[in-house]
């Protein structure tokens, strides 16, 4: 029989964030297109996606390292 301890649960769950440098590199590089995509988006299209225009100007110009978690 199996107990699982609370730090095994939290390792466990905290593993899933790590990333290979592969998927990472493509994760940043997606995440910074879809960025920069937003930028291109009329006031409407932002306004359908909750988002004002500093917001998706502040959104587009963060750094392609800067990954969400």
């Amino acid at each position: 029989m199996h107990t699982m301890t609370a730090t095994h649960h939290i390792r466990h769950r905290n593993a899933r964030r790590w990333l290979s440098p592969l998927t990472w590199i493509k994760t940043a590089v997606k995440t910074h297109r879809q960025r920069l995509r937003l930028e291109d988006l009329d006031a409407h299209m932002l306004e359908d996606i909750g988002i004002d225009r500093a917001t998706a100007r502040r959104e587009a110009r963060r750094p392609f390292w800067d990954l969400p978690r």
